[in-house]
């Protein structure tokens, strides 16, 4: 480990760097005074890197030890550093009056062999130690983050259909249910759609499962990239259903919405063999607004009048839209 000896006297400085150094401690350097400690404290010297221990003589000339001690301390890159300071009799009063210098212990001179030693094998365990400790808070820091990561990525997962990427119906449930919250705060409207592949079992059976999964895929990214607001949601809402919540939407804002859902799909122009040479895959649109109450259990009105238009849809035979407004 490196240690940077600061003092004044040659022979101090002699003294000090033998005996370390004949202590198995061989990356020793040594300066005379502060201004020269600073200017390899700042990478403009002998060391490379920071060293891992200063001992610092406390009556330095121009800039003592006190203060160089402080100005290490105020840095934070070099705070970490250990400081022992080397003193005199006659400085410890002075030394007892800086006690928030920041410096770590104290030899006084005359130098012993045994108390320098101690002094410096306890310092450089001591800074192993603060490394060591902080090595461990970083990669604490960094698995807390790789889990909160983690559990961002399955919880953004478990709100995904698999099969189409868009929400699936535990996240569309939950959207609802924060919406209809929301919409009955501020008295504005909300509507919801639910879209159904006409004849889908048909081009199921026809086709096949893979074609029917990337028929699916292709109505849900052609739904989405339908929607241009930021706050309407998409989602798989079962099988072959999709709903659309749209906040703060009328009944003829509703409608516009779906029709352009509708001919988006229209206009995928996916052949459906299953019901005629030319025929393509197109989708029945049911529709519902209302301007939502506190009470909770009407939210289900909500998605039970979209059904019924659904229904109405189909009966007055597919690819169209019906909406129903509800009066709470």
């Amino acid at each position: 480990m490196a240690i940077l000896i600061v003092d004044d006297s040659a022979d101090v400085r002699l003294l000090l760097s033998s005996l370390i150094s004949k202590a198995g401690f061989s990356d020793v350097t040594t300066v005379h005074s502060a201004e020269d400690c600073f200017s390899h404290l700042n990478g403009r010297g002998k060391l490379k890197g920071l060293p891992d221990l200063i001992l610092m003589d406390i009556g330095l000339p121009r800039i003592d030890g006190i203060t160089a001690c402080g100005q290490i301390k105020a840095d934070p890159n070099l705070r970490d550093i250990p400081v022992l300071f080397i003193a005199t009799q006659i400085d410890l009063e002075r030394l007892e009056q800086s006690a928030d210098t920041g410096a770590m212990d104290f030899i006084v001179k005359p130098i012993r062999k045994f108390e320098l030693l101690t002094r410096v094998r306890s310092a450089l365990a001591l800074k192993r130690e603060m490394e060591s400790r902080r090595a461990r808070e970083r990669e604490l820091i960094e698995m807390k983050k790789q889990t909160e990561e983690l559990n961002t990525a399955l919880e953004q997962l478990s709100t995904l259909d698999e099969l189409t990427g868009v929400q699936n119906r535990r996240s569309f449930n939950q959207i609802l249910a924060a919406e209809w919250r929301r919409a009955s705060r501020i008295n504005l409207p909300l509507s919801l759609l639910i879209i159904d592949v006409d004849f889908f079992k048909i081009f199921n059976d026809t086709c096949g499962h893979p074609r029917a999964d990337e028929c699916l895929r292709q109505i849900a990214q052609s739904l989405a990239t339908t929607l241009i607001r930021t706050g309407d949601h998409l989602s798989r809402y079962g099988g072959e259903e999709f709903a659309v919540i749209l906040p703060a939407t009328d009944l003829d804002g509703t409608r516009t919405v779906a029709e352009r859902l509708r001919n988006s799909v229209e206009a995928l122009h996916l052949a459906h063999p299953g019901i005629g040479k030319d025929a393509t895959v197109t989708v029945s649109i049911g529709g519902a607004t209302t301007v939502p109450r506190s009470n909770p259990s009407d939210l289900e009105l909500l998605v039970s009048a979209a059904d019924q238009a659904l229904y109405q849809a189909k009966q007055r035979g597919r690819n169209r839209v019906e909406l129903q407004p509800i009066r709470l």
